[in-house]
């Protein structure tokens, strides 16, 4: 098979080989709507434009690659944009990466292996991408190590990552604070339902190593049911997987125990809507 052109690009997309040149070369030039026909095209095809002739070049794609990895977190069975909390976060990447003059790239990776890595270092190869975002949910993703050690812009949002820039939120302040809050609305028996069992180890010290996003909420959770003076119940805590699914199924458990809790503290929004159709199903109010 011969090697695709940007004519063929051209042919895809509706546009001459020219406007397709200027996209790759001088992409601030070119129409946002031109430049999204464009992309999509080489998305398509695959195309990979020549390597070294972009090199001479050294010019800015104004580009950003906003990567997730599902593998991170959740099972294939989830999309984790369907999570309202990342597509919030997607979201408004978009609106700053636009008004910084910008253009977000998204892209959903199942695996932290091999082939993802050659996938997104291609992106950087091929001149594609300036930098990349990386939503992950525990430290020490390869893809995004390598990456950062072979010098790629690169910058982990959703988790701690001492290897890399990061922007985090602190889970374990917040599951503090859900307990709080419980607590201060006449609350005292707080389940807690988790993330699955690859993003949480309940055997796991509160100050042993860097946690999961899920564990973080979890030691939350104890730190909250400490300084109210709350004694933890192991039946409380429930796995679940994120999904719609295992948050009805855990309400469900929870709401079956001899002693009930009165409240229930969920790993995400998704779960959440799950436990409510639940309690709904099972006349709790």
């Amino acid at each position: 098979m011969s090697r695709l052109t940007i004519k063929d690009v051209a042919k895809a997309a509706g546009v001459s080989f020219q406007t397709v040149s200027l996209v790759l070369n001088h992409p601030e030039k070119v129409a946002p709507r031109t430049r999204e026909l464009v992309q999509a095209a080489i998305d398509a095809l695959n195309f990979i434009p020549n390597v070294a002739a972009r090199s001479l070049r050294n010019i800015s794609t104004r580009t950003l690659a906003c990567v997730m990895f599902n593998g991170s977190s959740y099972d294939e069975r989830s999309e984790r944009t369907q999570d309202t909390h990342y597509h919030n976060v997607v979201q408004t990447l978009t609106r700053a990466a636009d008004r910084a003059g910008y253009t977000l790239l998204q892209r959903n990776l199942m695996r932290e292996d091999e082939a993802s890595l050659v996938y997104v270092r291609d992106l950087f190869l091929a001149g594609r991408i300036d930098g990349m975002i990386a939503m992950v949910n525990r430290a020490g993703n390869p893809v995004v190590s390598e990456l950062h050690r072979l010098g790629y812009p690169c910058v982990v949002y959703g988790m701690a990552d001492p290897a890399c820039h990061h922007v985090v939120q602190s889970d374990r302040q917040a599951g503090l604070a859900v307990v709080e809050h419980l607590y201060r609305s006449g609350c005292r028996r707080i389940a807690l339902v988790t993330g699955p069992q690859k993003d949480h180890q309940p055997g796991k010290s509160r100050e042993q190593g860097v946690p999961t996003s899920s564990e973080a909420r979890y030691f939350g959770y104890l730190d909250g049911l400490e300084k109210c003076g709350l004694t933890p119940r192991p039946e409380w805590v429930v796995t679940g997987d994120w999904s719609l699914e295992s948050g009805y199924r855990a309400a469900a458990q929870l709401c079956h125990q001899a002693e009930r809790p009165d409240a229930i503290f969920l790993g995400n929004d998704r779960m959440a809507l799950g436990a409510l159709k639940a309690l709904y199903d099972l006349g709790v109010k």
